[in-house]
């Protein structure tokens, strides 16, 4: 394993020299482990996955599929910051970022499709059901993805799914000002 990480940093040393830190990190790929960073005009974000080539698109801009390979991969934006957790999941993101806006998640069953909008700082989830007529929204500030149906619970700020899904977690590190 030691000598397969040290085999790769020579191979990329240009991608190995910008990763400053990775913590709390286990798995048997590592040698897969990169760092981009998505940059704006203002903001820098730091995603840890494998950038892969498949690009989709979506109305006049493209989005970008991630794959994870860190358990935890953030996002931060000033007073903010997008986690997302996952063991098996991938995710997508613009390739121009505006301050968090239209992060799809998308379960690799695919069974499930979510939708992350975020409209002058609230948060507004969307789950469709791919292959049924299911559709359910809700507003939070923290939300656990566990499956299909789902429950909010507004003190909280702690909106639910229940069912199985490969993404198990998103939201900010703090509820959102209203």
């Amino acid at each position: 394993m030691l000598l397969s990480t040290i085999l790769f940093c020579l191979k990329d040393w240009r991608h190995c020299k910008k990763i400053q830190k990775v913590q709390n990190f286990k798995s048997d790929h590592i040698e897969k482990v990169k760092i981009f960073s998505l940059n704006s005009k203002h903001h820098m974000y730091t995603i840890f996955a494998e950038k892969l080539k498949a690009q989709y698109g979506i109305g006049p801009s493209k989005i970008t599929q991630y794959n994870l390979l860190k358990p935890e991969a953030s996002l931060k934006i000033p007073r903010h910051q997008l986690k997302i957790k996952s063991q098996y999941g991938s995710f997508f993101l613009p390739n121009q970022l505006n301050l968090v806006k239209d992060v799809i998640l998308y379960d690799t069953a695919p069974e499930l499709f979510y939708k992350l909008i975020t409209q002058n700082m609230s948060v507004h989830l969307e789950a469709q059901k791919i292959f049924g007529k299911t559709f359910v929204s809700g507003e939070c500030g923290y939300g656990v993805f566990s499956g299909k149906s789902f429950s909010i619970d507004g003190k909280k700020q702690i909106l639910k799914i229940n069912g199985p899904c490969r993404i198990h977690f998103f939201g900010y590190n703090k509820p959102i000002p209203k």
